[in-house]
Formats: structure tokens, C-alpha cells, sequence
């Protein structure tokens, strides 16, 4: 059966210029200013012939407030304008799902001011912890759309907000006897907002977890030209929401790895990597409604858990 909008081609041609300055106002006060254009032209040809344009401002504004020589505060504005997806475009058949995803040749990029407040300590040559608390006014919120019966489209649902903390923290660890040795760790607790457009209630943003954590741990051997080291992070579900269903996506409870990498090839970086060490696998939990969801009807529960074995990667690098 043929599919309406899967028959056709996608291009853009994006430029944005752009102007950056700094003006320090005391001997502990910066101003960083900067101020850019997104020019874009989007084409579409075959089922759906259009040709679109969009002109983005994008401003952005940073004071630094340095209160010691290890310590200082960043207050910061910006906007930022996220990239479109060929893939929304084009309609094709997902047999994981035994559904169409139809595309949706009218869809806008999402826009959003993003306001972050940071308290930065540092210690010794490269130790750092930060402290910062943000807010994005979201406009154009990307979602699936529904518009007719139980068709939906990607689209855009209507403005949103997130809100949260971020820590981070890098720190050496020559003391505890690992020479070359840094340990990053970051953490992040949000929450976000958008009126569903099928139950008209407010909800998550999808593909938004409201935790996320993440510990990196590298050693380097200078003269040998290698380091090794190894990495773990955790997050909370992630939720898909559609006219009829609503799906989970739940990750390893720790997803784990561990890497050694050279460069004794000048210019090569060569990397050979274990993920998911523990072979855990991840989750998918999927509600099927037996029309849109708001009706409450559920029609069956799908629950899967995959495990792809731990996959050991080697990578290239570099310039030769």
C-alpha cells in the first residue's frame, strides 16, 4: 500500500553569521556578549513539495563575577534554536511498533531561552566543583501530534518549561596514589512541563528523564602515550507519548564501561572499548489504548528487555 509522503527528498541550506565581544567592567567583573542569525532554507520534494524559511535572532549574555582567585559566579541568557530531523519529513512503516509514522512537511524547529545561574569553586591546578540552577522557556515544544482519530504526526504541541540543578565535579587523584588520574562526576535533577495535547493535562516533556547521573574515571601514561579508564551512569525512565499509547524506555540500572586508548600513531587515536560490562540490558514498557489514551481503554501491555551482550568497539581516530 502506498504511503503518502514516503516518496520524497529533503534539503537545507543553513548559514549563520554571528558577533562575539567581551568588556571586563573591574578588575573582577566580565561581560561576555554575543549575537547570531540562524538563516535557514528547508526543501521538500516528491509527495510533499514545499519550501520553507525561517530567520532565528539568537542573543547571548554572561556575567562573571570573580569573588576570589578559586571561586566566582556566572549569570547567563541565551537562545538557542534546536536542528530539525530529515526523518520527521518522511513518512515510513515501523514494523518494531506495527505502525506509519507519518512525517509532517510543517514542522518549526524548537526554540528556547535558556537562563542558568553558576557557583564555580576550584581547587588546585584542575579541580572544580559547580553548582548551577536553570530555567528554558521552551517555545514550539517537538512531540507527536495527533490530527485525526489516532494519526499522529511529529509536530509541534505548544510551549513548555524546564527547570533543575546540575552538579559537577572534577578532581585528581594523585592523593589517593593514581599519578595522571582525574575522576569527573555530574549529576542532574530536573522536571519539565508541556499540556499534553491528547488529555489537555500537563505532563513531562518525552525523552526527558528527571534524573541523570554520570561518573567518568581517566589515567594517563604520558610516555607510554596510554590511558585507560572507565565509566558508569544511571537515569530514570524515559517516556514516548502518543494518541494511544504511552511508552517507558528504562535503562540498565548501571550502565557501565571500561576503555584503553593510544596514540602512539601520530595523529591516530586508537580506542578499544567494553559497554555495558554487566550485559544488564534495558526496558521497554508500552500501554496500548484502544483509541486515544484520554478514553482510559486499555487494550494490551507490551513489556521487553533486551540485552545486546556487552558490545566490544575499536575506533580510529585522527588525522594521518
Amino acid at each position: 500500500m502506498p504511503i503518502n509522503g514516503a516518496n520524497t527528498r529533503v534539503t537545507e541550506l543553513r548559514g549563520e553569521p554571528f558577533i562575539k565581544d567581551s568588556w571586563s567592567v573591574n578588575k573582577s567583573i566580565k561581560l561576555d556578549a554575543g549575537f547570531a542569525v540562524e538563516l535557514s532554507t528547508i526543501t521538500q520534494s516528491g509527495d510533499n513539495a514545499v519550501t520553507r524559511s525561517f530567520t532565528y535572532p539568537k542573543p547571548s549574555l554572561v556575567w562573571t563575577h570573580r569573588l576570589s582567585d578559586k571561586l566566582q559566579y556566572r549569570l547567563s541568557a541565551k537562545r538557542e534554536v534546536s536542528q530539525l530531523s530529515f526523518s520527521d519529513f518522511v513518512s515510513n512503516v515501523n514494523f518494531d511498533n506495527e505502525n506509519i509514522d507519518f512525517g509532517n512537511p510543517d514542522l518549526r524547529p524548537q526554540r528556547s531561552w535558556i537562563f542558568e545561574t553558576t557557583l564555580e569553586r576550584r581547587f588546585g591546578d584542575i579541580g572544580i566543583v559547580e553548582l548551577t540552577g536553570f530555567y528554558n522557556a521552551v517555545t514550539d515544544v517537538e512531540d507527536l501530534l495527533p490530527i485525526a482519530g489516532t494519526i499522529e504526526v511529529p509536530g509541534n504541541i505548544g510551549n513548555g518549561n524546564i527547570y533543575g540543578g546540575r552538579f559537577k565535579m572534577t578532581a585528581p587523584l594523585d592523593f589517593a596514589g593514581f599519578r595522571n588520574a582525574r575522576l569527573d562526576a555530574s549529576a542532574t535533577i530536573r522536571d519539565s512541563n508541556v499540556i499534553d495535547p491528547v488529555t489537555g493535562v500537563t505532563r513531562d516533556f518525552s525523552f526527558t528523564p528527571d534524573k541523570f547521573y554520570e561518573v567518568n574515571f581517566r589515567q594517563d601514561f604520558t610516555r607510554a602515550r596510554v590511558s585507560w579508564g572507565f565509566y558508569a551512569n544511571n537515569s530514570t525512565p524515559e517516556f514516548r507519548f502518543g494518541i494511544d499509547e504511552i511508552t517507558a524506555y528504562s535503562h540498565p540500572p548501571l550502565n557501565t564501561g571500561l576503555y584503553v586508548e593510544t596514540t602512539a600513531i601520530r595523529g591516530v587515536k586508537i580506542r578499544l572499548e567494553r559497554a555495558d560490562l554487566f550485559n544488564q540490558g534495558e526496558r521497554r514498557d508500552r500501554l496500548l489504548y484502544a483509541g486515544p489514551r484520554n478514553l482510559g481503554v486499555l487494550l494490551r501491555r507490551e513489556d521487553r528487555t533486551t540485552h545486546n551482550g556487552g558490545p566490544l568497539m575499536l575506533t580510529f581516530s585522527g588525522n594521518l
